[in-house]
């Protein structure tokens, strides 16, 4: 039912894919597929679409069979040009489930089309053909116009859908909201040290709730500047079409996104990597103080060197990856077995808790490496500092102290018969494999 081939080396696909019926998801993300066969139209099943950063810039015409299509995503975007959209054939129209839909060239008669639309909720963004007096090829998101009373603004294919009190954004008119406050809504008073105020449960969730897409993020074991961490983000996250960046103390950034979804792709498609370090993402939450807030959890690449090449399944590596942390991805790599050094898997680790150094699997000793985090303790195993400045080696030197009080010295023959020395046992728990770049 489902068909991944993101990232895959491959430039085509074949008409053989039209026999697939019971797909239900197909995803050609990040290949350089130019050409999407006819035999699409077979797939009545089909409801989601992803050709996001193909080269496909027509689609056939048979994709109007696909009447359970939901998702249908197809576009190419280059950081200098912008967004590359597709054309897509009259009837398009009787995708009457088509919920989101994104990028396509537009004209006139493809307005009509779009209108039939009733389902569509994301429309994201049509661009219209060049006009004849400028056959530039480069096409762009909506462009700002100059408006006067002699020429006014041309109306927009999406005005021409939705009336515009009706798509502007939730958050947008929640934040306009008029509201006044209340009898009750405020309660000011003293706690004999200082004066307090405090507001209701009502104003408390009308100023939440313009907030409650939001994500914070930092970037771990560096700085970054405001406009630097704006263009990377156009970049990363150019399936996010509108955002907004507010800095933050301690190197915090609060990103207001617009809707659920894209909350859910900033949070899960990572990790996210600028300039070597990852940035970490977590859900903004009406408790979330950058003054006193610590990061928690990241997510990041880990390794597991010289595993057994027949545990490269997808089912077994994630439940592999479970004991490290939240498993987010598999190395495309890795998922199709074409790299046999070492298995890459994308997990949500945390960072106030030790980090797992090795396992035993069917007896023996795997060990994990971690990408991209150049300081981990060897002391304590914790992410952040090293051993010099370990604040729990001094508690573990007086425990290992007090323990070799107690031990029974043995003889150099009881120890080639087999005794383990604890100390170098432990000191072994973590170690430099740990880390690689």
């Amino acid at each position: 039912k489902v068909l991944d081939l993101e990232d895959a080396p491959v430039d085509y696909l074949p008409e053989g894919v039209g026999n697939l019926f019971n797909l239900h998801y197909l995803s050609v993300k990040n290949t350089k597929v130019k050409i999407i066969p006819k035999s699409i139209g077979n797939l009545l099943g089909l409801e989601t679409l992803d050709l996001k950063n193909t080269l496909v810039r027509e689609l056939p015409v048979e994709i109007r069979n696909l009447k359970r299509l939901r998702y249908l995503m197809v576009y190419q975007y280059n950081y200098t040009a912008g967004f590359a959209a597709a054309k897509l054939h009259e009837g398009f129209g009787s995708l009457t489930n088509l919920q989101k839909l994104c990028i396509i060239e537009a004209d006139s008669e493809a307005l009509k089309e779009l209108m039939k639309l009733r389902q569509l909720r994301n429309l994201l963004k049509t661009i219209p053909p060049p006009l004849a007096a400028d056959r530039s090829t480069k096409k762009a998101r909506f462009r700002s116009h100059e408006v006067d009373a002699d020429s006014p603004s041309p109306l927009s294919f999406k005005d021409a859908l939705v009336h515009p009190e009706q798509y502007r954004s939730s958050e947008d008119a929640e934040m306009e909201e008029e509201w006044d406050l209340e009898p009750g809504d405020v309660t000011i008073g003293d706690d004999g040290t200082m004066p307090t105020i405090k507001f209701s449960k009502r104003i408390q969730d009308k100023l939440i709730k313009p907030w409650q897409n939001s994500v914070v993020v930092k970037l771990l074991g560096r700085n970054i500047g405001y406009k630097v961490l704006c263009n990377r983000l156009k970049v990363m996250w150019h399936q996010i079409h509108d955002f907004s960046v507010i800095d933050l103390e301690n190197n915090y950034f609060l990103i207001r996104l617009k809707s659920p979804e894209d909350a859910v792709y900033a949070l899960t498609e990572g990790p996210w990597v600028i300039f070597g370090h990852y940035l970490t993402v977590q859900p903004w939450t009406p408790q979330f103080d950058s003054t006193t807030t610590d990061l928690d959890s990241a997510i990041v690449w880990i390794r597991l060197p010289g595993m057994a090449f027949h545990l490269y399944d997808k089912r077994i590596l994630r439940k592999i990856g479970q004991l490290v942390g939240n498993v987010i991805k598999i190395d495309y790599h890795t998922a199709l077995r074409e790299r046999g050094k070492f298995a890459r898997i994308a997990v949500r680790i945390s960072l106030s808790q030790p980090l797992l150094s090795r396992f035993n699997i069917d007896g023996k000793i795997q060990k994990v490496e971690y990408e991209g985090l150049p300081i981990i303790c060897y002391q304590c195993g914790k992410y952040g500092h090293n051993s010099i400045v370990c604040q729990s080696k001094q508690k573990m030197n007086e425990a290992n102290n007090g323990y070799s009080e107690n031990i029974i010295p043995t003889n150099s023959a009881g120890e080639k018969d087999g005794a383990v020395d604890m100390t170098t046992e432990k000191s072994e728990k973590f170690g430099p494999w740990m880390i690689v770049a």
